[in-house]
Protein backbone atom coordinates (compact mmCIF):
# COMPACT_ATOMS: atom_id res chain seq x y z
CA UNK A 1 0.00 0.00 0.00
CA UNK A 2 1.16 3.33 -1.12
CA UNK A 3 2.10 6.54 0.94
CA UNK A 4 -0.80 8.28 1.88
CA UNK A 5 -1.74 11.80 -0.58
CA UNK A 6 -1.57 15.20 1.73
CA UNK A 7 -4.50 16.44 2.46
CA UNK A 8 -6.27 19.95 2.90
CA UNK A 9 -9.00 21.64 3.97
CA UNK A 10 -10.80 24.58 2.03
CA UNK A 11 -12.57 27.16 4.37
CA UNK A 12 -15.83 26.74 2.81
CA UNK A 13 -15.39 22.99 4.14
CA UNK A 14 -14.65 21.71 1.21
CA UNK A 15 -11.91 18.55 1.76
CA UNK A 16 -9.08 17.85 -1.13
CA UNK A 17 -5.81 15.43 -1.57
CA UNK A 18 -2.87 16.16 -4.03
CA UNK A 19 0.17 14.57 -5.05
CA UNK A 20 3.40 15.69 -2.72
CA UNK A 21 4.48 17.65 -5.75
CA UNK A 22 1.95 19.88 -5.51
CA UNK A 23 3.01 21.29 -2.27
CA UNK A 24 3.75 24.98 -1.95
CA UNK A 25 1.59 25.31 -5.07
CA UNK A 26 -0.91 27.86 -4.82
CA UNK A 27 -4.58 26.11 -6.02
CA UNK A 28 -7.94 27.30 -6.37
CA UNK A 29 -11.18 25.21 -4.73
CA UNK A 30 -13.31 23.93 -7.11
CA UNK A 31 -16.73 24.39 -4.75
CA UNK A 32 -15.96 28.13 -3.65
CA UNK A 33 -13.09 29.14 -5.53
CA UNK A 34 -10.68 30.04 -2.81
CA UNK A 35 -7.57 30.25 -3.64
CA UNK A 36 -4.86 29.19 -1.29
CA UNK A 37 -1.04 27.19 -1.05
CA UNK A 38 -1.26 23.46 -0.57
CA UNK A 39 0.61 22.56 2.87
CA UNK A 40 -0.38 19.31 3.77
CA UNK A 41 -0.67 20.21 7.57
CA UNK A 42 -2.18 17.94 9.69
CA UNK A 43 -4.98 20.42 10.75
CA UNK A 44 -6.17 20.47 7.11
CA UNK A 45 -6.56 24.18 7.50
CA UNK A 46 -5.95 25.93 4.21
CA UNK A 47 -3.36 29.29 3.85
CA UNK A 48 -5.47 32.01 1.67
CA UNK A 49 -3.41 33.94 -0.18
CA UNK A 50 -3.89 37.20 -2.65
CA UNK A 51 -3.51 37.20 -6.70
CA UNK A 52 -3.97 34.46 -8.93
CA UNK A 53 -2.89 30.95 -8.54
CA UNK A 54 0.56 30.19 -9.99
CA UNK A 55 -0.07 26.60 -11.07
CA UNK A 56 -3.59 25.66 -12.31
CA UNK A 57 -2.37 22.09 -12.73
CA UNK A 58 -2.07 21.77 -8.87
CA UNK A 59 -6.05 22.64 -8.75
CA UNK A 60 -7.48 19.88 -6.05
CA UNK A 61 -9.46 17.08 -6.42
CA UNK A 62 -12.39 16.87 -4.27
CA UNK A 63 -11.79 14.08 -1.32
CA UNK A 64 -15.72 12.85 -1.78
CA UNK A 65 -15.09 9.93 1.30
CA UNK A 66 -15.50 13.23 3.56
CA UNK A 67 -19.00 14.03 4.40
CA UNK A 68 -17.76 16.30 7.18
CA UNK A 69 -21.22 19.11 6.64
CA UNK A 70 -19.55 22.48 4.56
CA UNK A 71 -18.48 25.59 7.36
CA UNK A 72 -20.81 28.75 5.92
CA UNK A 73 -18.95 30.97 3.96
CA UNK A 74 -19.74 34.88 4.00
CA UNK A 75 -20.97 35.73 0.72
CA UNK A 76 -18.46 38.07 -1.12
CA UNK A 77 -19.09 41.13 -3.19
CA UNK A 78 -22.33 41.10 -5.80
CA UNK A 79 -21.20 40.19 -9.10
CA UNK A 80 -21.67 43.08 -11.93
CA UNK A 81 -24.80 43.42 -13.63
CA UNK A 82 -25.40 41.02 -16.76
CA UNK A 83 -21.73 39.07 -16.21
CA UNK A 84 -22.48 35.22 -15.90
CA UNK A 85 -22.09 34.78 -12.44
CA UNK A 86 -25.46 37.59 -11.92
CA UNK A 87 -27.68 35.68 -14.03
CA UNK A 88 -26.80 31.97 -13.04
CA UNK A 89 -27.36 28.68 -15.14
CA UNK A 90 -29.77 27.18 -13.99
CA UNK A 91 -33.92 27.09 -14.79
CA UNK A 92 -35.66 26.84 -11.64
CA UNK A 93 -38.39 29.52 -10.35
CA UNK A 94 -36.68 31.48 -7.70
CA UNK A 95 -38.83 33.54 -5.39
CA UNK A 96 -38.38 37.47 -6.04
CA UNK A 97 -35.36 39.16 -6.02
CA UNK A 98 -34.21 41.78 -3.72
CA UNK A 99 -31.92 43.38 -5.69
CA UNK A 100 -32.35 45.49 -8.63
CA UNK A 101 -30.67 43.25 -10.78
CA UNK A 102 -32.56 40.64 -12.20
CA UNK A 103 -31.17 37.10 -10.52
CA UNK A 104 -33.06 34.95 -12.74
CA UNK A 105 -31.72 32.90 -15.14
CA UNK A 106 -35.17 31.43 -17.44
CA UNK A 107 -36.64 33.88 -19.33
CA UNK A 108 -40.05 32.27 -18.97
CA UNK A 109 -39.68 32.94 -14.94
CA UNK A 110 -38.91 36.60 -16.02
CA UNK A 111 -41.63 37.22 -18.29
CA UNK A 112 -44.17 36.16 -16.00
CA UNK A 113 -42.69 37.95 -13.16
CA UNK A 114 -43.41 41.15 -15.36
CA UNK A 115 -46.63 41.12 -14.75
CA UNK A 116 -46.35 41.45 -11.15
CA UNK A 117 -43.97 44.48 -11.21
CA UNK A 118 -45.98 47.03 -9.19
CA UNK A 119 -45.06 43.95 -5.88
CA UNK A 120 -40.83 43.78 -7.15
CA UNK A 121 -40.25 47.08 -5.23
CA UNK A 122 -42.08 50.11 -3.77
CA UNK A 123 -40.35 51.78 -6.23
CA UNK A 124 -42.35 49.95 -9.19
CA UNK A 125 -45.31 51.54 -7.48
CA UNK A 126 -44.33 54.83 -6.87
CA UNK A 127 -43.16 55.22 -10.47
CA UNK A 128 -46.29 53.24 -11.63
CA UNK A 129 -48.86 55.62 -9.64
CA UNK A 130 -47.25 58.57 -10.76
CA UNK A 131 -47.11 57.74 -14.68
CA UNK A 132 -51.45 56.79 -14.45
CA UNK A 133 -51.52 60.26 -12.40
CA UNK A 134 -50.13 62.49 -15.65
CA UNK A 135 -51.49 60.06 -18.45
CA UNK A 136 -55.49 60.64 -16.41
CA UNK A 137 -54.30 64.30 -17.02
CA UNK A 138 -55.09 64.02 -20.84
CA UNK A 139 -58.49 63.99 -21.18
CA UNK A 140 -58.80 67.43 -18.86
CA UNK A 141 -55.74 69.05 -21.02
CA UNK A 142 -57.70 68.35 -23.72
CA UNK A 143 -60.73 69.95 -22.67
CA UNK A 144 -59.08 73.34 -22.83
CA UNK A 145 -59.92 76.03 -25.82
CA UNK A 146 -57.98 74.95 -28.98
CA UNK A 147 -54.69 74.53 -29.84
CA UNK A 148 -53.21 74.84 -26.33
CA UNK A 149 -55.46 71.72 -24.95
CA UNK A 150 -54.23 69.58 -27.94
CA UNK A 151 -50.57 70.87 -27.61
CA UNK A 152 -50.38 70.11 -23.97
CA UNK A 153 -52.06 66.55 -24.60
CA UNK A 154 -49.61 66.27 -26.76
CA UNK A 155 -46.99 66.91 -24.85
CA UNK A 156 -48.12 64.52 -22.10
CA UNK A 157 -48.17 61.61 -24.62
CA UNK A 158 -44.96 62.13 -25.60
CA UNK A 159 -43.43 62.27 -22.01
CA UNK A 160 -45.70 58.53 -21.30
CA UNK A 161 -43.82 57.68 -24.70
CA UNK A 162 -40.23 58.23 -23.76
CA UNK A 163 -41.33 56.73 -20.24
CA UNK A 164 -42.44 53.42 -22.23
CA UNK A 165 -38.71 53.36 -24.40
CA UNK A 166 -37.11 53.87 -20.65
CA UNK A 167 -38.37 50.55 -19.53
CA UNK A 168 -38.24 48.69 -22.17
CA UNK A 169 -33.86 49.84 -22.07
CA UNK A 170 -34.07 49.07 -18.41
CA UNK A 171 -35.64 45.20 -18.84
CA UNK A 172 -32.62 44.94 -21.43
CA UNK A 173 -30.40 45.97 -19.32
CA UNK A 174 -31.51 43.37 -16.71
CA UNK A 175 -33.33 45.46 -13.98
CA UNK A 176 -36.12 44.33 -11.85
CA UNK A 177 -36.67 48.16 -10.93
CA UNK A 178 -38.79 50.83 -13.34
CA UNK A 179 -36.53 53.52 -14.37
CA UNK A 180 -36.83 57.21 -12.91
CA UNK A 181 -39.71 59.40 -14.06
CA UNK A 182 -38.57 61.39 -16.79
CA UNK A 183 -37.55 64.62 -16.33
CA UNK A 184 -38.09 67.47 -19.09
CA UNK A 185 -35.17 69.09 -19.57
CA UNK A 186 -34.73 68.95 -23.41
CA UNK A 187 -37.97 68.56 -24.83
CA UNK A 188 -36.09 67.97 -28.29
CA UNK A 189 -34.06 64.88 -27.27
CA UNK A 190 -36.69 63.89 -24.33
CA UNK A 191 -40.01 63.88 -26.32
CA UNK A 192 -39.43 64.16 -29.81
CA UNK A 193 -36.77 61.67 -30.87
CA UNK A 194 -38.99 58.94 -28.60
CA UNK A 195 -42.24 60.08 -30.47
CA UNK A 196 -40.87 59.27 -33.81
CA UNK A 197 -39.75 56.53 -32.55
CA UNK A 198 -42.91 55.16 -31.24
CA UNK A 199 -44.89 56.05 -34.36
CA UNK A 200 -42.70 55.28 -37.16
CA UNK A 201 -42.17 51.83 -35.68
CA UNK A 202 -45.95 51.21 -35.33
CA UNK A 203 -45.87 52.54 -39.04
CA UNK A 204 -43.54 50.63 -40.36
CA UNK A 205 -45.46 47.38 -39.12
CA UNK A 206 -48.64 48.42 -40.89
CA UNK A 207 -47.01 49.24 -44.38
CA UNK A 208 -48.20 45.84 -45.81
CA UNK A 209 -51.60 46.36 -44.03
CA UNK A 210 -51.95 49.94 -45.53
CA UNK A 211 -50.71 48.83 -48.73
CA UNK A 212 -53.60 46.54 -49.31
CA UNK A 213 -56.34 49.40 -48.43
CA UNK A 214 -55.03 50.93 -51.11
CA UNK A 215 -55.18 48.34 -53.32
CA UNK A 216 -58.38 47.92 -52.47
CA UNK A 217 -59.19 52.02 -53.36
CA UNK A 218 -57.73 51.75 -56.53
CA UNK A 219 -59.82 48.67 -57.27
CA UNK A 220 -62.88 51.68 -56.33
CA UNK A 221 -63.95 49.20 -53.42
CA UNK A 222 -65.53 51.94 -50.95
CA UNK A 223 -65.29 49.44 -48.04
CA UNK A 224 -61.59 50.27 -47.30
CA UNK A 225 -62.64 53.04 -44.87
CA UNK A 226 -64.42 50.74 -42.62
CA UNK A 227 -61.20 48.31 -42.72
CA UNK A 228 -59.20 51.56 -41.79
CA UNK A 229 -61.49 52.27 -38.97
CA UNK A 230 -61.14 49.16 -37.31
CA UNK A 231 -57.27 49.15 -36.82
CA UNK A 232 -58.04 52.30 -34.54
CA UNK A 233 -60.08 50.25 -32.68
CA UNK A 234 -57.75 47.84 -31.56
CA UNK A 235 -57.11 44.10 -31.83
CA UNK A 236 -60.80 42.98 -30.57
CA UNK A 237 -62.04 45.27 -33.32
CA UNK A 238 -59.89 44.54 -35.80
CA UNK A 239 -60.30 40.41 -35.13
CA UNK A 240 -64.34 41.22 -35.28
CA UNK A 241 -63.69 42.77 -38.72
CA UNK A 242 -62.28 39.68 -40.66
CA UNK A 243 -64.84 39.22 -43.31
CA UNK A 244 -64.97 39.49 -46.77
CA UNK A 245 -62.66 41.33 -48.85
CA UNK A 246 -61.57 42.93 -44.99
CA UNK A 247 -59.63 39.28 -44.29
CA UNK A 248 -56.08 40.14 -46.22
CA UNK A 249 -56.01 43.02 -44.55
CA UNK A 250 -56.91 41.33 -41.11
CA UNK A 251 -53.99 38.82 -41.84
CA UNK A 252 -51.50 41.24 -42.91
CA UNK A 253 -52.29 43.76 -39.88
CA UNK A 254 -51.60 40.66 -37.18
CA UNK A 255 -48.86 39.88 -39.05
CA UNK A 256 -47.29 43.49 -38.06
CA UNK A 257 -48.35 43.27 -35.04
CA UNK A 258 -46.52 40.05 -34.30
CA UNK A 259 -43.19 41.74 -35.67
CA UNK A 260 -43.49 44.92 -33.89
CA UNK A 261 -41.75 43.79 -30.78
CA UNK A 262 -38.52 43.17 -32.86
CA UNK A 263 -39.02 46.28 -34.85
CA UNK A 264 -39.23 48.45 -31.80
CA UNK A 265 -36.22 46.72 -30.48
CA UNK A 266 -34.66 47.80 -33.45
CA UNK A 267 -35.71 51.18 -33.62
CA UNK A 268 -35.20 51.41 -30.01
CA UNK A 269 -31.18 50.41 -29.60
CA UNK A 270 -30.08 51.22 -33.51
CA UNK A 271 -32.32 53.21 -34.98
CA UNK A 272 -34.58 53.23 -38.05
CA UNK A 273 -31.96 51.76 -40.15
CA UNK A 274 -31.34 48.36 -38.15
CA UNK A 275 -35.38 47.90 -39.62
CA UNK A 276 -33.81 47.59 -43.26
CA UNK A 277 -31.97 44.65 -42.26
CA UNK A 278 -34.83 42.43 -42.60
CA UNK A 279 -32.05 39.32 -43.19
CA UNK A 280 -30.34 39.75 -40.11
CA UNK A 281 -34.36 40.43 -38.29
CA UNK A 282 -35.40 37.03 -40.00
CA UNK A 283 -32.38 35.61 -38.59
CA UNK A 284 -32.56 36.45 -35.23
CA UNK A 285 -36.52 35.35 -34.78
CA UNK A 286 -35.46 32.04 -36.24
CA UNK A 287 -32.55 31.79 -33.51
CA UNK A 288 -34.57 33.00 -31.24
CA UNK A 289 -38.01 31.69 -32.32
CA UNK A 290 -38.86 29.59 -28.78
CA UNK A 291 -38.79 32.81 -26.62
CA UNK A 292 -40.08 35.35 -29.61
CA UNK A 293 -43.16 33.19 -29.56
CA UNK A 294 -43.69 33.30 -25.90
CA UNK A 295 -43.15 36.82 -25.63
CA UNK A 296 -46.23 37.16 -28.42
CA UNK A 297 -48.23 34.69 -26.67
CA UNK A 298 -47.94 36.48 -23.25
CA UNK A 299 -48.21 39.88 -25.38
CA UNK A 300 -51.67 38.50 -26.91
CA UNK A 301 -52.43 37.35 -23.00
CA UNK A 302 -51.81 40.90 -21.88
CA UNK A 303 -54.04 42.92 -24.30
CA UNK A 304 -56.99 40.18 -23.97
CA UNK A 305 -56.74 40.56 -20.11
CA UNK A 306 -56.93 44.39 -20.83
CA UNK A 307 -60.27 44.01 -22.67
CA UNK A 308 -61.69 41.48 -19.97
CA UNK A 309 -60.67 44.12 -16.94
CA UNK A 310 -62.15 46.93 -19.11
CA UNK A 311 -65.13 45.46 -20.50
CA UNK A 312 -66.20 44.61 -16.81
CA UNK A 313 -65.29 47.94 -15.11
CA UNK A 314 -67.17 49.47 -18.14
CA UNK A 315 -70.14 47.84 -17.21
CA UNK A 316 -69.84 48.05 -13.78
CA UNK A 317 -69.70 51.84 -13.97
CA UNK A 318 -72.61 51.76 -16.55
CA UNK A 319 -74.75 50.56 -13.70
CA UNK A 320 -73.35 52.29 -10.85
CA UNK A 321 -73.84 55.72 -12.94
CA UNK A 322 -78.08 56.11 -12.78
CA UNK A 323 -77.71 55.45 -9.12
CA UNK A 324 -75.19 58.16 -8.42
CA UNK A 325 -73.19 55.92 -5.96
CA UNK A 326 -71.30 52.43 -6.44
CA UNK A 327 -67.76 53.55 -8.88
CA UNK A 328 -69.16 56.89 -10.40
CA UNK A 329 -68.74 55.99 -14.43
CA UNK A 330 -68.38 58.98 -15.83
CA UNK A 331 -65.38 59.55 -14.04
CA UNK A 332 -63.27 56.47 -11.98
CA UNK A 333 -64.23 54.37 -14.48
CA UNK A 334 -61.99 56.00 -17.29
CA UNK A 335 -59.03 56.34 -14.91
CA UNK A 336 -59.53 53.14 -13.99
CA UNK A 337 -59.25 52.20 -17.77
CA UNK A 338 -55.90 54.22 -18.06
CA UNK A 339 -54.61 52.53 -14.99
CA UNK A 340 -54.90 49.46 -16.84
CA UNK A 341 -53.46 50.65 -20.56
CA UNK A 342 -50.55 51.89 -18.43
CA UNK A 343 -50.12 48.54 -16.27
CA UNK A 344 -50.47 47.01 -20.05
CA UNK A 345 -48.12 49.13 -21.46
CA UNK A 346 -45.56 48.53 -19.28
CA UNK A 347 -45.74 44.99 -19.26
CA UNK A 348 -45.40 45.38 -23.29
CA UNK A 349 -42.46 46.86 -22.77
CA UNK A 350 -40.49 44.80 -20.39
CA UNK A 351 -41.29 42.22 -22.12
CA UNK A 352 -39.83 43.16 -24.94
CA UNK A 353 -36.64 44.03 -23.20
CA UNK A 354 -36.40 40.58 -21.14
CA UNK A 355 -36.63 38.89 -24.64
CA UNK A 356 -33.56 40.51 -25.75
CA UNK A 357 -31.71 39.98 -22.18
CA UNK A 358 -32.08 36.71 -22.21
CA UNK A 359 -31.33 36.30 -25.83
CA UNK A 360 -29.08 38.79 -27.24
CA UNK A 361 -26.25 35.90 -27.90
CA UNK A 362 -28.62 34.57 -30.75
CA UNK A 363 -29.05 38.17 -32.32
CA UNK A 364 -27.45 38.60 -35.68
CA UNK A 365 -27.09 41.98 -34.79
CA UNK A 366 -23.81 43.20 -33.65
CA UNK A 367 -24.82 45.35 -30.72
CA UNK A 368 -23.58 45.82 -27.32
Amino acid sequence: MGTPMPRQQCQCGARFKFSESSLGKKAECKKCGAIFTLTGDDDLGPIPVAGEPDAFSAVVTHWSADRTPPVPVPPGPPAPRGSPAALGSGTSFPSMPESSSITRRNYAGDAIWTFLFPAVSPNNLVVFLIIWAGMSLIPLVLAHAWPLGAIGALILFAWYTAFRFAVLESAAAGENDLPEVPVLRDPGEALLAPLIKWIGSWGIVFIPALAYLISLAVNGDSSWTDALVSLGGGLTELWQGATGEHVGFVVLSCAGIAMWPMVVLCVAIEGFRAVLRVDLIALTIARTFPRYVLTLILMFGAVLLLNVLGTGAAVAGVRSAPGGGGLGGSIIVPILGTGLRVYLDIVLMRLVGLYYHHSKGRFAFAWE
